[in-house]
């Protein structure tokens, strides 16, 4: 396979995570009941993630043109770089969590770099 249709299969598998959770496969609850237990109100928290649902939503395609995926990718990352640090605070968690949260984490620091990569990547349409 040459490059750059590995670079199309890694733009791929990177947006499935994104897409889910802008169409609410991911339940959206679960991050409104995290982010309200940091001290947002729950109104406010519902708002942030719904606002986050539409970001994913509108951001996704833009990682698949070679003018906009800077912007998308690093869009994505600056979105997930909170909301990491508010779902999987394994830091604060007991230590029975702690393993569950660490994985998280380091799920989440992985998909930062997939998307710092794709931001640098120039290959596709433009």
């Amino acid at each position: 396979m040459h490059s750059l249709s590995w670079g199309w299969v890694g733009l791929g598998l990177l947006s499935l995570i994104f897409i889910a959770n802008a169409l609410g496969t991911i339940d959206p609850r679960t991050a409104v009941r995290e982010l309200a237990a940091t001290g947002v109100p729950a109104r406010l928290a519902g708002l942030a993630v719904l606002g986050g649902r539409l970001f994913q939503f509108v951001a996704v395609p833009g990682l698949f043109f070679t003018i906009t995926r800077p912007f998308a990718a690093l869009g994505l990352a600056a979105f997930l770089i909170p909301a990491t640090l508010t779902a999987h605070a394994f830091w604060k968690s007991p230590s029975e969590k702690r393993d569950m949260q660490l994985a998280g984490f380091l799920k989440n620091a992985a998909i930062i770099g997939g998307l710092v990569l794709a931001a640098a990547w120039k290959g596709g349409p433009a």
